[in-house]
């Protein structure tokens, strides 16, 4: 569990492995960055202060994608399937997720995409609450 000095909140599951490559946060100031890196595992991420800059950037890379982050609860893991990355947003502006062939918005509470090792993402498509359960409780504390 680590909050930020934004107040961004990032809740990783076990054995997950996460870094920080860039954060820059000044409240006088309106430029904001949130660069890292997430390779395994799972992460739960409440965005804070960060998001209300003029310009801000809010990106966790993946080895399939990368999760752009508008201002949102959301949820991503490696735990639904071999070589794949499930995404779900709780609530908030958005996310997108993009690989090097195109890239998937979700705009809508309840709703997620799963990344193949090899293809494009899937479309946004609601996620049941069996799974919603599943996935939030590999963050719970």
């Amino acid at each position: 569990h680590v909050r930020m000095r934004d107040d961004t909140v990032i809740e990783l599951g076990e054995a997950s492995t996460f870094t920080f490559d860039q954060y820059y946060f000044s409240p006088q100031n309106a430029r904001a960055v949130a660069l890292m890196t997430f390779d395994s595992g799972t992460l739960k991420t409440s965005t804070g202060r960060l998001m209300q800059a003029a310009n801000p950037t809010f990106e966790i890379r993946t080895p399939l994608a990368v999760i752009g982050v508008r201002g949102t609860v959301f949820w991503g893991g490696f735990i639904f399937g071999d070589n794949s990355l499930d995404v779900a947003m709780l609530s908030g502006k958005g996310i997108y997720v993009q690989n090097a062939l195109t890239s998937v918005d979700i705009n809508t509470a309840g709703q997620g995409i799963t990344v193949q090792a090899t293809g494009m993402p899937s479309q946004a498509a609601p996620w049941s609450k069996e799974k919603v359960a599943i996935a939030l409780a590999t963050t719970e504390i």
